[in-house]
């Protein structure tokens, strides 16, 4: 991939690239970085940024991408607009058009054209593309904690500004019939008008075979299914837990359908002929009686199919008795207006991740080719979208026109939906602070309550046509949070549904209708931000806000005898308990995803000097209506022989949720030699929680390696991978063992790194000379620590390294990698893979390069809480620089006051003035600069402080600060990321930090040039404040200075998706 970085001058100018693109409106502190795809080259797996999806879809419609531009700025200045214009390069004669797709620092999605076909469309003239960078809400966003999002939409990477520069294609059947060029490029392939048999096994997947067998739906009434625009039925229902379906399959004893059908280049009205016509064909013996459950415009063909049946087919095929409608526009939605068309294209693109994966494939596929339309100004009139509109539709000319009241009992499911911070992104807060949808969304100058689709009113009001309004909708309000493709996951909806269809049971019995449940009193629905007098929004009807049910809380704990003799086997209980009335630093909160009524947890057992006899891993399942039998598991664990005395081990349950590790369960207990005093198995004691995991969820890692230790004493670990990569998912798989012969990781690592430093330049060489000789020192350097990541590579196990080089060769090869692993010595970030990788010998580069990499430890909960930790204070902790003899780190000091204004010099450097700063309980990071010594007791590596003082380690073992602000620590001093066994357990700075309740520990393997260290630390803060996680950071910095011995050096012992907010920022 070749790459161009252009620094932001300190006023706006013109930035032009070499190959033609130049971006007008950007100052401040930073670059602006291009990327452009070379073929015959593979991207680093940690530069990749879009999903597989998005690139597949982007191939199939013919869209290239020619650029990607980030910016990464700690100070931007873009205008008072804050906006920038981009003018692609393009080559004489071309004509394509370009179209810029831009995810904010919050991963808030837009588009945006050269030109506006239309109104509407945000455009400057061409060939400029204005581009509004949104950055007060997207901070905003960011600052509030990770918006919620499944990284399966177009843009994978968080954190910066990208901008996807993408070049339509010219295709004359595009320009001639916009209409048929969908149809035939995209909608007929992908989505093409089908049904299908629908059952709690097959309802989440779309590629059930289509339905043939029309006589087996004699003996009752049919459930019809019927999806909304860019969805499927299996996308509608994807929320709906799997016992709601059980319920429906039983209730109509198996005879439930689903029809999937075009939305975008086929009207609602020829969709329901078309399956009138399908029905038809399959000859019943006698016209299907249909219950209809619909979302969104599925609701329109519902209402063709049950209003209009006469007008499309001359058979009576089907009779309609009710059908429920959930967000349906029945009175349209300004979106389907053409003026509105970006609007929707940019709500729907952001919505993307809520989707599930086959949805949101097509959805990618439909949404791009109305991309290439607009750029065409070729997306005006498609039927599919059009028919939705607020004026001259078929919803307000056809439907809502009727006279005759509908031969069906309606029934209706509406929301209003209002952005959250910590829960949205920016696009969707800043549509909310510069009331963008509230303009897209009113009536009669005032704002109207909607679902972000579609008005909240029109799904149940008044609309002109006889059977509305509906009576006794559900109707959610504002504090609710539920948004137009969640109905289905919300249990008060499925409620709804099971009296709808009570309902429908007993209306032959009935001359008319019965109100559904309670009725509810009208109540007003929440501001969307600041209004002037008299702006309040329109009065909306909702029902009464229930508890949350998505969380629910467990306290875990693990029961285990205090003392086993060896050779016994014991069983290890693990438990999710209610919460105890007294609170828990260890609760854990978890939250259901949309539609589900369970949450799968994977309890992991490490237990070194145990044998686990069968699996290290069993699966517990938490439910909304708690089951005890799904919250409780054993394991057998047998002692193994330690010796002539007793010894101390330890047990850890670590909980995983997929590949994000949520938190750990802990005890001690004490192995005896057969036949000793104290021998046998003592009863079971409980343990005591670690702090876990807050309901948010966390990015997680695409490959979590778990590193085990089964023997305590034996340098043997056995290896196992948890992958979410696409298509390649699995939990826990071994992959084998590796041993380094008895040798201590950590001294294997001195030996052969240390003794390079003998001939490290001297001081009394001029300064040509000594740049000359460190220039051929770090060339022999940078060779030895590649021999040795050659070498560190074969000591893994074979399978593992086969494993490794099969993903590597995956067209999106895994992105980043989290070691997970009782011993915190080896050196993972400089592992450097070979084997065959599409059936060629390949060297790759090293493992901290190629991957956004985390290291964390078994038993501890996952940290920072949340994942995005708010810095209001830092400590800088640099000794007299001049007394160390380190010039650099006083610029270091410098600089890092001018780039974190939370930042405070902490002197005078002491002993007992650290110590202070160590009982603190308001710092969220600590950053020492200076010298630092290490020895064969890893607890006994220090930090050289003034006055001829250290502090070792182990004063960082159990401090207040550590307990209760829970920082990260950055040590810019030689060798103390190295860390060793220590009395059984991890010891050094890391070892002691990540067991006293630090979020994270960034130190370096071996010793750091003053001067490359100092600017390290520099960029990496810099890298910190453009919105990089710590991991992507560092990952970044080494990739960039390959050939650096201290930029290679850096270890980081934390999640690896952690990022630092720093307050005012």
């Amino acid at each position: 991939m070749a790459q161009e970085a252009i620094a932001l001058p300190a006023q706006p100018q013109a930035l032009h690239f070499a190959n033609g693109t130049t971006v007008h409106g950007l100052a401040g502190h930073g670059e602006l970085r291009q990327q452009r795809s070379t073929p015959g080259l593979r991207s680093l797996p940690a530069d990749i940024d879009t999903s597989p999806e998005f690139d597949r879809a982007l191939r199939l419609a013919g869209i290239a991408v020619q650029e990607t531009l980030q910016l990464q700025a700690t100070r931007l200045q873009a205008g008072a607009a804050d906006e920038i214009e981009i003018a692609p390069a393009r080559a004489p004669g071309d004509l394509a058009p370009r179209v810029v797709l831009y995810q904010d620092e919050s991963g808030g999605l837009s588009w945006h054209f050269a030109t506006a076909p239309r109104p509407g469309l945000r455009a400057a003239a061409a060939p400029g593309i204005r581009v509004p960078l949104r950055t007060a809400a997207a901070r905003q966003a960011l600052g509030a904690g990770m918006p919620r999002r499944n990284l399966r939409g177009p843009i994978t990477k968080l954190g910066r500004k990208l901008f996807k520069v993408l070049v339509l294609p010219v295709a004359s059947a595009l320009l001639q019939d916009p209409v048929r060029w969908l149809a035939e490029n995209i909608e007929n392939r992908a989505r093409p008008a089908r049904v299908w048999r629908v059952t709690p096994d097959n309802y989440r997947n779309s590629s059930a075979e289509p339905f043939a067998d029309w006589d087996a739906l004699r003996g009752g009434p049919v459930l019809l299914l019927i999806h909304g625009i860019f969805s499927s039925v299996s996308g509608m229902l994807n929320g709906l837990p799997r016992e709601a379906m059980q319920r429906w399959h039983e209730r109509y004893q198996g005879r439930v359908i689903a029809y999937d059908h075009p939305t975008v280049s086929v009207s609602p009205q020829d969709n329901a002929a078309h399956f009138l016509r399908m029905l038809f064909d399959a000859k019943p013996v006698a016209p299907l009686e249909l219950h209809i459950v619909c979302h969104s415009r599925g609701g329109i063909v519902a209402r063709s199919l049950t209003e209009r049946a006469g007008a499309l087919i001359d058979h009576d095929v089907c009779h309609i008795s009710g059908v429920y409608f959930a967000g349906t526009p029945n009175a349209g939605s300004p979106l389907g207006d053409a003026d509105h068309m970006i609007d929707m294209l940019d709500l729907f693109t952001n919505c993307l991740t809520s989707l599930p994966d086959g949805t949101v494939a097509y959805s990618i596929e439909v949404l791009l080719g109305l991309v290439a339309l607009a750029g065409h100004s070729a997306a005006k009139g498609l039927p599919g979208i059009a028919s939705l509109g607020t004026r001259q539709s078929y919803i307000v000319d056809t439907l809502n026109r009727a006279t005759d009241k509908a031969p069906a009992f309606y029934a209706a499911a509406a929301a209003d939906y209002e952005p959250q911070l910590g829960r949205d992104n920016g696009w969707l807060i800043d549509r909310l602070g510069n009331g963008v949808m509230d303009r897209v969304f009113e009536r009669n100058g005032r704002p109207v309550a909607n679902d972000l689709v579609v008005p909240q009113q029109g799904v149940f009001a008044a609309n002109g046509h006889p059977s509305f309004p509906i009576p006794d909708p559900l109707v959610y309000g504002a504090a609710d949070g539920v948004w137009h493709t969640a109905f289905f996951s919300q249990p008060r909806t499925l409620d709804h549904i099971d009296d709808f269809f009570d309902r429908l049971r007993l209306l032959p019995c009935q001359s008319a209708p019965v109100a559904m449940g309670d009725s509810v009193q009208p109540r007003r629905g929440g501001l969307r931000g600041p209004r002037a007098p008299g702006q309040e929004r329109l009065e909306t009807p909702a029902s009464a806000p229930s508890s949350d049910s998505n969380h629910v809380e467990r306290d875990p704990e693990i029961s285990f005898p205090q003392s086993v003799e060896a050779g016994r086997t014991v069983a290890l209980y693990v438990a999710l308990n209610p919460p105890a009335r007294q609170a828990s630093s260890g609760r854990l909160s978890l939250s259901f995803e949309p539609g589900s009524a369970e949450v799968e947890l994977t309890a992991e057992v490490s237990a070194p000097g145990f044998r686990i006899d069968g699996e290290r891993c069993r699966r517990l399942i938490v439910k909304r209506e708690r089951d005890p039998n799904t919250e409780f598991t054993t394991f057998a664990l047998t002692a193994l022989d330690a010796g002539a005395a007793p010894v101390e081990r330890q047990v850890d349950v670590s909980f995983w949720r997929g590949n994000e590790c949520v938190g750990g369960v802990r005890q001690s207990t004490r192995v005896v030699p057969r036949g000793h005093a104290s021998g046998g198995a003592t009863p079971p004691t409980r343990s005591n929680p670690l702090r876990l995991l807050a309901s948010r969820r966390r990015e997680q890692a695409d490959l979590v390696l778990c590193v085990r230790q089964p023997e305590a004493g034996r340098s043997r670990f056995d290896l196992e991978v948890r992958s979410v990569v696409e298509g390649d998912e699995y939990e826990s798989r071994p992959f084998g063992s590796f041993d380094l012969d008895g040798r201590e990781l950590s001294q294997y690592l001195s030996d052969a790194v240390d003794r390079r430093f003998a001939d490290f330049p001297g001081e009394a060489l001029d300064d040509a000379a000594f740049e000359r000789e460190l220039a051929a020192w770090n060339r022999r350097f940078i060779t030895t620590l590649g021999d040795l990541g050659d070498q560190l590579w074969l000591h893994l196990p074979q399978a593992f390294r086969t494993e490794y080089m099969r993903l590597a060769a995956l067209p999106v090869p895994p992105r980043s990698l989290f070691v997970f692993s009782d011993e915190l010595s080896f050196p993972w970030e400089i592992v450097r893979p070979s084997g065959r990788v599409d059936g060629q010998w390949t060297r790759l580069p090293p493992l901290g390069t190629a991957h956004v990499m985390g290291r964390w430890r078994p038993g501890i909960g996952a940290r920072p809480q949340p994942q995005a930790l708010l810095v209001r204070h830092a400590a800088l902790v640099i000794p007299d620089a001049q007394a160390a003899g380190l010039p650099w780190a006083l610029a270091e000091l410098e600089e890092l006051r001018g780039l974190l204004p939370q930042a405070a010099s902490w002197q005078p450097a002491t002993r007992a003035n650290l110590d202070r700063l160590l009982s603190q309980d308001d710092v969220q990071l600590v950053h020492f600069s200076g010298h630092g010594d290490t020895g064969p007791n890893a607890d006994l590596s220090s930090l050289q402080i003034e006055g001829g003082e250290s502090i070792p380690a182990m004063a960082f073992a159990a401090t207040g600060l550590g307990d209760r602000a829970q920082p990260v620590l950055y040590l810019n001093a030689c060798s103390v990321g190295r860390a060793g066994r220590v009395l059984a357990r991890a010891g050094g700075f890391a070892g002691n930090c990540i067991e006293a309740g630090w979020s994270g520990v960034i130190a370096p393997y071996w010793p750091v040039f003053d001067a490359d260290a100092a600017a390290f630390s520099v960029a990496f803060y810099a890298r910190l404040l453009t919105g990089c996680t710590i991991g992507e950071a560092l990952q970044e910095l080494r990739a960039e200075r390959p050939d650096d011995p201290t930029a290679q050096s850096y270890a980081y012992f934390g999640d690896p998706f952690a990022r630092l907010m720093f307050a005012g920022g």
